[in-house]
């Protein structure tokens, strides 16, 4: 996300405007300006929820959450069964075969 960062700046330092629609906090915290839509998604959004810097967003009630901890689930379900993926290769998955299915590990 670093590079978009950098890219953004740049577009920004060549005197443009430069609007992102964005939920990664890294790019949140880089903002020059911050605007909050909520309360929810879909339907249930569209209001402006929180408009301004960083530091007002981190008082404000608004949705997102810069100190967002990530809560890991402690009891995770059983392992039903699995499969094992071969010959696939980054951004191609048009070789894609599936090995092998099982019922248990």
């Amino acid at each position: 996300m670093n590079m978009v960062i950098q890219m953004m700046r740049k577009i920004k330092a060549e005197h443009n405007t430069v609007i992102v629609i964005e939920h990664d906090l890294s790019v949140i915290n880089a903002a020059d300006e911050i605007i909050e839509m909520g309360p929810g998604a879909g339907v249930n959004g569209g209001e402006v929820v929180y408009q301004g810097k960083l530091a007002g967003l981190k008082n404000s009630k608004a949705a997102t959450n810069l100190n967002h901890k990530l809560k890991i689930n402690k009891n995770p379900r059983d392992i039903e069964g699995y499969f094992t993926i071969k010959r696939a290769s980054n951004n191609n998955l048009l070789k894609l075969r599936r090995l092998r299915s099982t019922n248990k590990p």
